[in-house]
């Protein structure tokens, strides 16, 4: 190997272990809901016990206990610290950390595997909120998300509309000239179908577009791009080739803030989410809004999804503006449950 070669090689391998170091991290800030106690002891000496069995050859047990009492102590001083913790689906530099990050500034956000996943952490209060889509203006409703809040006991704490921008990355160097393959989630994809077709790419599926930006870098294709949000440039060190490729400047996506428990808003311009199933009969649902329209609350959002195990049956999702502190939301929505067949509450939060 020549001596750049090596030197390539080195820099990404110490990016490979900076992803881990922080993933540990994250991992450590989780366990916080479980324990009673921030210092473990006998989990500490586990540690340090299975580290020497697995050290050999240049890493020498002295070496490697160092290194790990460096990461355990700092996992120890981020336990202590009162961080928010928001779990959002997806890999670093997903869109929904994007939102999220804009949401709640100050917060830890905590990649998870799928959607279900993320549910129950905030169920079990291993993350304090999860930021989940609920609705794309290009895409529609995400339907497994409108399923999750009918099947936890979660309340919505906040919304944001957050414009979805995309943009085309490649590894450093890359001209757009090179580029073959485009890799990036099938929404996205679609997305930029136009800017797909002019440049004449072949798409690559792929399950999240932050991990398709991870791909590229781990696997170092100069003849593949992804199209990802601007964050995954920052995170993976890739460049941007092309700013903005979305077909529609206006697409954006909703997010909403989910809690294990109720808050209050404040004094903001509020917004009421709730869901709920009408009897299967003429003029049922038309009833439930003519209360709303008396009461003068206007709706913003009224989703259908279909029953499960009753063909025929739907669920409503119903938005409307104000707030449960006021005598005209409580008083409508207790006329409500008096003609839902189901209701349930998600919560009341600022309008964004």
């Amino acid at each position: 190997m020549h001596l750049k070669q090596i030197r390539s090689e080195i820099d990404w391998i110490d990016v490979r272990i900076l992803k881990l170091l922080r993933e540990r991290l994250e991992m450590a800030l989780l366990t916080r809901a479980f324990k009673q106690d921030v210092i473990d002891n006998e989990r500490e000496r586990e540690i340090f016990e299975r580290l020497r069995r697995f050290s050999a050859g240049l890493l020498s047990p002295d070496y490697l206990e160092e290194i790990f009492k460096r990461i355990v102590s700092e996992s120890r001083r981020l336990e202590e610290k009162e961080f928010t913790l928001i779990g959002f689906q997806g890999e670093h530099g997903a869109y929904s950390e994007m939102a999220a990050r804009r949401l709640y500034p100050d917060a830890v956000t905590i990649p998870v595997s799928g959607f279900s996943d993320l549910f129950s952490m905030v169920d079990s209060e291993s993350c304090d909120l999860a930021l989940v889509p609920v609705e794309n203006s290009s895409e529609g409703a995400i339907g497994e998300v409108h399923d999750l809040l009918l099947e936890y006991d979660l309340f919505i704490r906040a919304e944001i509309l957050f414009p979805i921008h995309h943009q085309l990355l490649a590894l450093p160097g890359v001209q757009p000239r090179e580029i073959k393959v485009v890799y990036s989630h099938p929404q996205a994809l679609g997305q930029c179908r136009n800017f797909i077709r002019r440049l004449g790419l072949t798409e690559r599926p792929h399950y999240d577009t932050a991990g398709a930006a991870r791909r590229l870098l781990e696997n170092q294709w100069r003849e593949a791009a992804v199209i990802a949000g601007e964050l995954c440039s920052e995170l993976y060190g890739l460049e941007i080739l092309i700013r903005d490729v979305e077909d529609e400047a206006t697409n954006r996506t909703r997010f909403l803030a989910l809690s294990k428990n109720f808050m209050a808003p404040g004094n903001e311009k509020q917004k009421t989410s709730i869901i709920l199933a009408t009897p299967h009969k003429s003029g049922s649902l038309m009833a439930v809004l003519q209360i709303f329209a008396r009461a003068g609350l206007n709706l913003t959002r009224l989703e259908s999804r279909p029953l499960r195990n009753n063909p025929g049956g739907y669920l409503f999702f119903i938005d409307f503006q104000g707030g449960m502190d006021t005598e005209a939301v409580a008083r409508s929505l207790s006329k409500v449950r008096e003609k839902a067949l189901f209701y349930k509450f998600l919560g009341s939060y600022p309008e964004a």
